[in-house]
C-alpha cells in the first residue's frame, strides 16, 4: 500500500485550519484551573426541590436497587427497604432534573433520558455505568440526531436503538442505534427505506433487527439492514396510522391501527381482526401489554375497553360497561405474574384481576399519595413499586401500603412562580409555586398552603406582598387572597369586590405608603385603599393605552410603574399597516397624570412581551423583556443590553428583576442566573458552572447579605458566598508502587482518594494523571503544550469520606503521577500530594505521540471496486492530551470529517454533511488499539470514482489551531486509495 507524504498533505492542514475553535471542549483546561465553577470564587449553593413526582421506575437486574425517575432528579433506593442510597443531580452529573424514562443496560448500570418541560428540548442520555461514573450521549459526541429522544430500547444484544424527533422536520428526527461495539447506525427517512421520521412505536425483533410503527404504516428493518414495509399500497393492512406494537414471541409482531388489529406473521402474512369478524370491542387499538404468558392485552381507544388474548387463542374482553376506570386518561399498564393487570390513571390505580374482576384505588380508600399514577413497577416478590405525583408509595402482596417521600424540603411544586421574604422574620421565606405557597422558616421547618387546607381561592401563586402588618397579599389565577396576621384568610374577586379580573399575574402586586395596594389585571389596573375602596383604570377612564395589565411596581412616591402587552389590529385598507403585539409602559404618578411609553418614543420593540420591571433606586427603571433587558434611565434616555453588547446570558428576561444591596440587580433569564452588579460587571449563573437547579429562572430576590433566592422550573436555590476559603483537604488513598502486569492488561486501576471538610461540603471529586512521555510535546518556552487527562471519582457506597473510581488509560510501561483535586460547594479547590504508579505490564512505551491510519482489505494494491470490502480504521499511541480529527477527502477536492463509524457509503453524504469539520469524538477512542472509522461493501452506485485520501490529526486539547499548525504542535497520518466505481456521489 503506497504511503503518503507528509509534506504534500498541505490540505490536510487547511482542513483543520477551517475548523472553528469553538469545537475545543471546555473540559481542556490547565489542572490549574480544572473547575468552571470556581470563575465565581466562594459561592454556596442551598437548593430545595421535591423530588415526589415520580415519572418512572426501573428494578436493577439484581433485583438489589429501585431506581427512582423525578421531576426533580434521580433516586437510587434498597429496593428491600425502599431507603434512598444515593441521589443524582445536575449537581453531581444529570444533564436535567427532570426524568422521563429509565432502562437497564443488562450490565448493572442504567442509561437515563432526561427532558425540560419548560424549554421543550432533551439534554441527551445519560449513561450510569456499573462503577458509578457518568457519560452524557448528546448530538454533539455521539451518533444521536438530537437531544430529544422521544423513546429507547434494547436491542437485545448489548446495543440500543433510540429514537430522536425535532421541531425540525427536515434534521433531527429518525432512529439511531448505539451498537454493542460504540459505533452508530443512523435511519431517516432520507438515508433509508424508512418510511416516516414521526414514529408512534418500535420495537426490538430479537435477531438485531427492529419493527417500526409510523404514520405511514410498519417497516421491518431487518439485521441485514435490508427493509420489509407494510402498508396500504402493499398490503390488506388497514390504514397507514400505527398506535402501537408488540412481538408475538415467533418473529412477527401485533400492530393496532387507527381501524384494526393486525397481526403480521414472521413469515410475511397478514391476519386483521375488527369488530365485524371478532370480539374487539372498537377497531382503533391503542396500546399493548404482554400478559407474561405468551397472550396479550390490547387496550381500545376508549380507555376503559380491554381484549385480553391468551396464549391459546381465546379472547376475554372488558369495557368501561363491566367497570368504570376511576379516570378518563391512562398513564400506565402493567401486568404482574398472575395474569392480571394494573392500570394507573390520572383518577386512581385499577386492578383487573385473573377472574375478570376489579378493584379501583384512590387516595380516598387506599395509601395512595396522589391519584395521578405515572408509573409502575413489579417488585419481583408479588408486590408493586407505584410512582405518583405526590410520592413514591408500595403496595405489599398482603395489600398493605407504605409511602415513600423525598422529604427534601417542604416545597409543593418545584416550578416557582414567586418569592417573598417574610417582613417580620429576618431569612423566613414566602415561595408561590404552581401547587400552592410555601413558608419556609429559618429553622428549617415549612407550613404549605393550599386550597384545601386553608383559604387560598387557588393553588397557582403568580405574585406575593408584603401588608406591613404581619401578613401577606396573594395573586392567584383565581382573584386576591389576604393572608393575615392572625391567620384568618380574606379573598377578594370580581364577583365580591373591586376587582375588574380575576387572574392576577407574575409581579402584579405593589403597596404605597397609605396602606393601599395596587393590583394589575387582565380587566385593568385596580387601586384597593385602606379604607376598604376601590379606585379603577383603564382604557375607557384613564389616558392608559389598555386595560390588560401584566406587571406592577411602586414609584415609593404615591404612585406606579405598569406594563401592558395588547395586539393591536389594523383593518386592510387603501394602505394597509400591519397587525402587531405593542408593549407599553405607564408611569401613573401620584396626581394621576400619566408618562406612556411603547414602540413608537422608547426603545421598546415590537412583538416582545415584558415579564417584570424593577426600580433601579434614582428614579429610574429596568425593564425584562423576551428580547432584551432595558434601562429607562430618570433622564428619560434608554440603554438596551443583550447577548451581544453585554454579559447577559440570554436575551430572554423571563424572571423577575431584584436589587441587591450593592446597587447591582439579579436577573432571571432562559439562560440562567444573571448578575449585573454596581461596577458594571456580570457574574454569570447556570447548571454548568453552578448548582443552579436548571436554567430557566422565573424568580430572583436578593436576600441582603450580599447573596440571592432563585425560583427556577426545577426548584428553589438559595446563593451565597463566604469571605474566606474554608478548611477542607484531600489526600490519596492509592499508594505509591509497582503495579504488576495482572492488574494493569486492560488498562483500568482503582483511585482512591480522602476528603475531610469543616463547613460545607464536597462536592466533586476528580483525579488529574500524567503519564508517561508527555512532555515530548512542548510550547515555544520549552512548556508542556498538552492537558492532562483526567477522571472524575465517586463516593464509596462502603467507606465515609471515601472517593473511588477507574481511570482506563494505565496502558504502557512507565511512571504515572495522579494528583487528587477536591471541589467544595463554594467553589474552593484544593489539591493532594501526588502518587506515583509505575506499569511494568502494559504495552511498550512509544518515544513519542503517533498516529497511523491502516487499510484492511485483500487487495494486492490500492484499487477497489464495486462489491469490494473496505475497512479503514486509525490507531492512536500515547496520545493522552490530544484531540482526534478524522477526514476523508474526495476526489472533486470535497472532504466530509467523520465522527462515528460509518458503514455505509450514503452516510458520507447523508450525516457527515460535506465541507463541515467536527472532532472524532472521546468515547470513541481506544489508545494503542486500532478504531475502525470506515467499513464498507463498495456499492454499484452513490460513490465518485477517483482517488480518497483518509487522514487523521492529532491536536492539543485548548490550542488554537493555527498557532498549532505554525509552531508544528500536530501528529498527522494519512492513507489514499482508488475507487473505480463510475457513478456520481
Amino acid at each position: 500500500m503506497k504511503r503518503y507524504k507528509i509534506i504534500a498533505n498541505i490540505c490536510f492542514a487547511l482542513i483543520l485550519i477551517a475548523m472553528p475553535t469553538s469545537k475545543l471542549l471546555a473540559e481542556n483546561l490547565p489542572i490549574d484551573n480544572e473547575s468552571s465553577k470556581s470563575v465565581i470564587k466562594n459561592q454556596h449553593w442551598e437548593i430545595f426541590t421535591n423530588r415526589d413526582n415520580v415519572t418512572a421506575l426501573l428494578v436493577s437486574d439484581d433485583g438489589s436497587s429501585l431506581w427512582v425517575g423525578t421531576e426533580a432528579g434521580l433516586e437510587k433506593r434498597d429496593a428491600l427497604t425502599g431507603e434512598i442510597k444515593e441521589i443524582y443531580t445536575n449537581q453531581n452529573g444529570l444533564p436535567n432534573n427532570k426524568i422521563t424514562s429509565l432502562l437497564s443496560d443488562n450490565h448493572g448500570g442504567l442509561w437515563v433520558d432526561t427532558w425540560d418541560w419548560e424549554q421543550g428540548e432533551g439534554s441527551g442520555l445519560l449513561h450510569i455505568n456499573q462503577d458509578g461514573t457518568l457519560e452524557v450521549l448528546n448530538k454533539e459526541n455521539s451518533g444521536l440526531l438530537d437531544n430529544n429522544i422521544k423513546s429507547i430500547i434494547s436491542d437485545e444484544q448489548g446495543g440500543l436503538w433510540i429514537y430522536t424527533w425535532s421541531i425540525n422536520k427536515w434534521n433531527g428526527r429518525g432512529i439511531s442505534h448505539l451498537k454493542p461495539d460504540g459505533s452508530w447506525n443512523i435511519f431517516t427517512q432520507d438515508n433509508s427505506e424508512l418510511p416516516d421520521d414521526d414514529i408512534a412505536s418500535f420495537i426490538s425483533d430479537g435477531h438485531g433487527g427492529l419493527w417500526i410503527g409510523t404514520y405511514y404504516g410498519v417497516a421491518h428493518l431487518k439485521s441485514d439492514l435490508t427493509w420489509e414495509l407494510f402498508n396500504d399500497d402493499n398490503s390488506d393492512l388497514p390504514p397507514n396510522w400505527v398506535y402501537a406494537l408488540i412481538s408475538d414471541g415467533d418473529g412477527g409482531v401485533w400492530a393496532g391501527t387507527a381501524d384494526a388489529l393486525a397481526h403480521i406473521k414472521a413469515d410475511g402474512t397478514l391476519e386483521l381482526f375488527s369488530k365485524d369478524n371478532s370480539s374487539l370491542p372498537s377497531n382503533a387499538v391503542t396500546s399493548f401489554l404482554s400478559d407474561g404468558h405468551g397472550g396479550l392485552w390490547a387496550q381500545g381507544y376508549d380507555p376503559g375497553d380491554f381484549t385480553h388474548i391468551k396464549s391459546d387463542g381465546t379472547w376475554e374482553v372488558f369495557n368501561n360497561e363491566q367497570f368504570a376506570l376511576p379516570g378518563a386518561k391512562i398513564k400506565c399498564l402493567l401486568a404482574d405474574d398472575q395474569g392480571s393487570i394494573w392500570v394507573g390513571t390520572d383518577g386512581g390505580l385499577a386492578h383487573l384481576k385473573d377472574d375478570g374482576s376489579w378493584e379501583a384505588f384512590s387516595s380516598e380508600n387506599s395509601g395512595l399519595t396522589s391519584n395521578l399514577v405515572k408509573s409502575l413497577f413489579l417488585d419481583g416478590r408479588d408486590g408493586i413499586w407505584i410512582g405518583t405525583d405526590g410520592g413514591l408509595v408500595h403496595l405489599d402482596r398482603d395489600r398493605s401500603w407504605k409511602v415513600f417521600n423525598s422529604g427534601v424540603s417542604g416545597l409543593p411544586n418545584n416550578h416557582i412562580l414567586s418569592l417573598l421574604s417574610d417582613a417580620d422574620e429576618e431569612g423566613d421565606l414566602w415561595i408561590g409555586t404552581n401547587n400552592g405557597l410555601a413558608h419556609h422558616k429559618t429553622d428549617g421547618t415549612w407550613d404549605i398552603f393550599n386550597k384545601e387546607n386553608s383559604g387560598l381561592p387557588d393553588n397557582t401563586i403568580n405574585s406575593l406582598l408584603n401588608d406591613q402588618r404581619g401578613g401577606i397579599w396573594v395573586g392567584t389565577d383565581s382573584g386576591l387572597s389576604h393572608f393575615k396576621v392572625d391567620g384568618t384568610w380574606e379573598n377578594f374577586n370580581k364577583e365580591n369586590s373591586g376587582l375588574p379580573h380575576n387572574n392576577i399575574q407574575k409581579a402584579s402586586l405593589a403597596s404605597d405608603s397609605q396602606g393601599g395596594i395596587w393590583v394589575a389585571t387582565d380587566g385593568g389596573l385596580a387601586y384597593f385603599k385602606a379604607d376598604g375602596t376601590w379606585e379603577i383604570f383603564n382604557k375607557t377612564n384613564s389616558g392608559l393605552p389598555y386595560s390588560s395589565f401584566n406587571s406592577i411596581i411602586s414609584d415609593d412616591q404615591g404612585g406606579v410603574w405598569v406594563t401592558s402587552y395588547y395586539w393591536e389590529y389594523h383593518w386592510g385598507g387603501i394602505i394597509s399597516t400591519p397587525s402587531r403585539w405593542v408593549s407599553t409602559v405607564a408611569h401613573l404618578k401620584a396626581d394621576r397624570t400619566l408618562d406612556i411609553y411603547n414602540t413608537e418614543n422608547s426603545a421598546l420593540l415590537e412583538n416582545r412581551t415584558i415579564h417584570s420591571i424593577s426600580l433601579d433606586g434614582e428614579g429610574g427603571l429596568w425593564i425584562g423583556t423576551d428580547g432584551t433587558l432595558l434601562h429607562l434611565k430618570a433622564d428619560t434616555t434608554w440603554q438596551m443590553f443583550n447577548k451581544d453588547n453585554s454579559g447577559l446570558p440570554h436575551n430572554w428576561v423571563i424572571g423577575t428583576i431584584s436589587p441587591d444591596k450593592t446597587g447591582g440587580i439579579w436577573i432571571g433569564t432562559d439562560g440562567g442566573l444573571a448578575h449585573f452588579k454596581a461596577d458594571g460587571t456580570w457574574e454569570n449563573f447556570n447548571p454548568e458552572n453552578s448548582d443552579l437547579p436548571d436554567d430557566y429562572v422565573t424568580s430572583t430576590l436578593s436576600d441582603n447579605s450580599g447573596g440571592a433566592w432563585i425560583g427556577t422550573s426545577s426548584g428553589l436555590a438559595h446563593l451565597t458566598f463566604t469571605s474566606t476559603d474554608i478548611e477542607m483537604t484531600v489526600e490519596p488513598v492509592t499508594q505509591s508502587g509497582t503495579v504488576l502486569p495482572f492488574f494493569a492488561l486492560d488498562g483500568k486501576i482503582l483511585l482512591k482518594a480522602r476528603t475531610s471538610i469543616i463547613e460545607g461540603k464536597i462536592s466533586r471529586v476528580w483525579a488529574v494523571i500524567r503519564p508517561p512521555h508527555m512532555d515530548n510535546m512542548v510550547d515555544d518556552n520549552g512548556l508542556p503544550a498538552l492537558t492532562f487527562p483526567k477522571t472524575e471519582i465517586y463516593p464509596s457506597e462502603t467507606e465515609k469520606n471515601i472517593w473511588e473510581g477507574v481511570w482506563n488509560g494505565f496502558v504502557y510501561k512507565g511512571d504515572y503521577e495522579i494528583t487528587f483535586y477536591a471541589e467544595a460547594d463554594n467553589g474552593q479547590i484544593e489539591s493532594s500530594e501526588s502518587v506515583k504508579l509505575t506499569i511494568v505490564g502494559g504495552k511498550e512505551l512509544p518515544e513519542k505521540a503517533s498516529l497511523k491510519v491502516n487499510i484492511n482489505t485483500d487487495s494486492s494494491d490500492e484499487v477497489y471496486g464495486a462489491g469490494e470490502s473496505l475497512i479503514l480504521s486509525v490507531t492512536e499511541n500515547l496520545s493522552y492530551g490530544y484531540d482526534l480529527y478524522v477526514a476523508l477527502i474526495m476526489p472533486d477536492g470535497q472532504f466530509t470529517a467523520l465522527k462515528n463509524r460509518v458503514q455505509d457509503c450514503s452516510e458520507l453524504k447523508e450525516y457527515n454533511q460535506l465541507n463541515q469539520t467536527d472532532r472524532w469524538p472521546d468515547i470513541n477512542r481506544n489508545m494503542a488499539n486500532p478504531v475502525t472509522v470506515l467499513d464498507m461493501i463498495l456499492p454499484q452506485e452513490k460513490l465518485q470514482p477517483g482517488r480518497y485520501c483518509l487522514y487523521a490529526a492529532l491536536i492539543p486539547k485548548g490550542q488554537d489551531l493555527i498557532t498549532a499548525f505554525d509552531k508544528g504542535l500536530f501528529t498527522l497520518d494519512g492513507a489514499c486509495f482508488e475507487i473505480t466505481i463510475s457513478s456520481i456521489f
